[in-house]
């Protein structure tokens, strides 16, 4: 199992939608949890191992977490442990959560088999069409001087439906997570999804449901 990406020199790695970190307990008190898609460690995802974390982290006054910490990873020296810490930010605990509580959540990897055929069908080609690094560059947000990224969650054009022109195009895009926040980049990052094309004899006729991570990523500009 490898982790498909198209690099572009500015940016951008493409993700098969290959996992859901999930709390053990439906009745537990995370309120909002990540998908983790664009999370799956590499070395993991290219050895085709799944993996179970838990992190204990501090609850903040607005329910998110820090101060978190990797109690346990199996199997370890694979990245799962860091990628739980990566994703910890976009958790955010129910109101009736003491604040300053020290929680510990069991964070499950895991592939999906559907997705996971196209993960496999994508790694083996680049895209036929994706943004110039020109392209990249100039779509950065006006605040954005340093670094920044998103992750768009988007849909594959293939089957019978879709004319065999638009096969491998991407749709129905949305904007997962944007660091750093308010700054415009989940905008700048839609306005690029539509120069992404696949391979359409690389894309099986999946159900339409099934979905890729995107991820667009600006580095720091030059100091003057």
């Amino acid at each position: 199992m490898r982790r498909i990406t198209a690099t572009l020199g500015l940016a951008a790695a493409v993700l098969a939608a290959l996992t859901q970190p999930v709390a053990a307990d439906d009745n537990d008190l995370v309120a909002r949890r990540p998908s983790g898609t664009a999370y799956y460690p590499r070395k993991g995802m290219d050895l085709g191992k799944e993996g179970d974390v838990a992190m204990a982290c501090d609850v903040a006054a607005d329910r998110t977490l820090t101060n978190c910490e990797v109690v346990s990873e199996a199997p370890k020296a694979m990245g799962f442990g860091a990628a739980a810490l990566l994703m910890s930010p976009l958790y955010k605990m129910k109101d009736q959560t003491p604040v300053g509580t020290r929680v510990t959540l069991p964070i499950f990897f895991r592939f999906d088999s559907p997705q996971r055929d196209l993960s496999r069908a994508l790694s083996r080609r680049k895209p036929l069409r994706q943004p110039t690094n020109t392209q990249i560059e100039q779509a950065r947000p006006a605040g954005l001087a340093g670094l920044g990224s998103v992750t768009l969650r988007c849909h594959v054009k293939s089957g019978d439906l879709a004319k065999d022109t638009e096969k491998g195009e991407l749709y129905d895009c949305k904007s997962v997570r944007e660091e750093p926040a308010k700054l415009g980049l989940s905008n700048a990052a839609l306005s690029m999804a539509a120069l992404f094309q696949y391979d359409p004899a690389a894309v099986p006729p999946l159900d339409p449901k099934q979905v890729v991570d995107l991820d667009i990523v600006w580095q720091a500009k030059p100091a003057n």
